[in-house]
């Protein structure tokens, strides 16, 4: 089983948020166990592509990737208006 190799204390997640170009990039980094032939592949992330695509169409993007020291990254594209970072402002 794929779990017997994951590390059950540590580890690091990192979170990561950035606007450029009119887009906010939002970035999700785990030390945790890498991905699996299965990972990635199942129902919550079609569940996530296809309510990006209803609610941004084509214009949003979502990725999936495991970097050589077998953490993963998750990072999701979404298209910001400037009226919305006004109102995001405290």
């Amino acid at each position: 089983m794929a779990w017997d190799r994951c590390p059950t204390e540590g580890g690091d997640v990192r979170i990561c948020a950035r606007i450029a170009d009119g887009r906010l990039r939002l970035s999700v980094a785990d030390t945790g166990c890498g991905l699996t032939e299965s990972s990635g592949a199942g129902v919550g992330r079609a569940n996530s592509r296809s309510r990006l695509r209803s609610m941004y169409g084509g214009r949003t993007r979502l990725a999936l990737v495991q970097n050589p020291r077998r953490d993963v990254t998750a990072t999701i594209e979404l298209p910001v208006s400037e009226s919305t970072l006004v109102q995001a402002m405290p």
